[in-house]
């Protein structure tokens, strides 16, 4: 392996890590990691209620 292939492999083993953390600490700061129910279920709403498909692929 060449140098610069080295320096892309131990790289990736601080890189990717690090931003992980960051993101998992940014995510616990911000309350993202507080009520997972609510999130999981901002997508529904009048139109779709939770339960009923609305959608089918492919439609019958």
């Amino acid at each position: 392996m060449s140098l610069v292939n080295w320096i892309l492999f131990i790289g990736s083993f601080v890189v990717l890590p690090v931003s992980a953390l960051f993101a998992l600490r940014w995510a616990i700061r911000t309350g993202q990691l507080e009520n997972l129910n609510k999130g999981a279920l901002v997508i529904f709403n009048d139109e779709e209620p939770v339960g009923r498909v609305t959608d089918r692929f492919p439609r019958p």
